[in-house]
């Protein structure tokens, strides 16, 4: 099965999703958000979602880097 990667920011607001949304990885990366990229086997998700992932394991690297052990849309 085909993995697939997610980046995420973590932990923002509904007024600072809509400061962001339009922005490229380059310029996240550049702001400093709080990014996570997640590696699912769904690709039940779409630019935009919001989402609810429980991870165990981070690689804290930047961005950071997990395999969820659980992941939903809110």
């Amino acid at each position: 099965m085909k993995r697939i990667e997610s980046l995420v920011v973590d932990n923002i607001t509904e007024d600072r999703y809509e400061q962001l949304q339009d922005q490229s990885v380059e310029e996240l990366k550049e702001q400093e958000e709080d990014l996570i990229y997640l590696e699912t086997n769904s690709s039940n998700f779409t630019i935009g979602d919001k989402v609810k992932a429980i991870v165990s394991d981070i690689d804290t690297s930047y961005p950071a880097q997990a395999n969820p052990d659980h992941i939903n849309k809110e």
